[in-house]
C-alpha cells in the first residue's frame, strides 16, 4: 500500500513582511500534525517564486508540462503527489497574486490533453484539501461571515473546480478555516493556531478515511 502524503502550500507573497513569516509557521504546524500520525508532509512557499501566467501558446499540449515555467512544473508535481492538500492564503483581495496563477494553470493543467474537454478527470480530483485563511488584523478582526465569503469560499471554488474535495472544519465553516491574530476566529476564547491546525488535520484524515470505506 502506498505511503500517504501531504502537501501544505503558503500563498504569503511579501517574503519580508509579518504575515509571511507567520503564514510559514501554520504550515509548520500543519507539518507537524502530519507528523504526528505518521504522515510525511512538504511545504510549499510561492512567496519569491517566480511564477508565469499562461501564455495561450499551447505547447504544453505536445511537450506535457509549461515550456516557460519550471517552477509551476515542480509546484504541480508535488501537489499532485499528495493526498492530503492544505492551501494558506492571507487576507487579499481576494486571492494573492502567484495562487491566482497556480490555480489558472492548474485547471489548463499542461500534463494532459485538456481534460475539461476530453472528458477525462483532473489529476486532482478526489483529493482531500483543507483551507486556511490569515489575517494580522491588530485586534480588529473582520466580520467572521464576511471574511469567510470574500476569502474562504472563494479559494474553496476555485478548488472544486479542479474536482478537490473541500473538507469542512464544522457546520458553519464548511470552506476552511481563519486564523486572526494566532488564534482561531471562530470559536469563542483563545484556541490557538496550533490547536486549530491539529483539530483540522484530524478531521481532514478522519473524512479520508470514512470516504475510502464507503468506496
Amino acid at each position: 500500500m502506498r505511503e500517504k502524503k501531504a502537501v501544505c502550500l503558503s500563498a504569503a507573497n511579501r517574503i519580508n513582511g509579518k504575515e509571511y513569516q507567520d503564514c510559514g509557521q501554520i504550515c509548520r504546524f500543519v507539518a507537524g500534525a502530519f507528523a504526528a500520525r505518521k504522515i510525511p508532509c512538504g511545504i510549499l512557499e510561492l512567496g519569491g517564486v517566480p511564477l508565469f501566467p499562461c501564455r495561450g501558446c499551447d505547447r504544453c499540449l505536445k511537450e506535457g508540462k509549461c515550456v516557460w515555467d519550471r517552477d509551476f512544473n515542480r509546484i504541480y508535481e508535488e501537489i499532485k503527489q499528495a493526498d492530503y492538500l492544505f492551501f494558506l492564503a492571507p487576507f487579499c483581495a481576494p486571492v494573492p497574486s502567484r495562487l491566482s496563477i497556480l490555480f489558472e494553470k492548474m485547471k489548463l493543467d499542461p500534463t494532459r490533453n485538456s481534460f475539461r474537454e476530453s472528458g477525462a478527470a483532473s489529476p486532482l480530483a478526489g483529493k482531500f484539501a483543507g483551507v486556511v485563511t490569515y489575517e494580522d488584523a491588530g485586534g480588529r478582526r473582520k466580520e467572521k461571515r464576511e471574511h469567510r465569503v470574500a476569502a474562504n469560499d472563494i479559494l474553496a471554488d476555485a478548488l472544486e473546480e479542479l474536482k478537490v474535495k473541500i473538507v469542512p472544519f464544522n457546520s458553519k465553516w464548511s470552506t476552511g478555516i481563519l486564523i486572526s491574530d494566532n488564534v482561531l476566529a471562530q470559536k469563542e476564547g483563545e484556541y490557538s493556531a496550533e490547536e486549530a491546525i491539529r483539530t483540522y488535520v484530524e478531521i481532514m484524515i478522519q473524512t479520508s478515511r470514512i470516504a475510502h470505506v464507503i468506496l
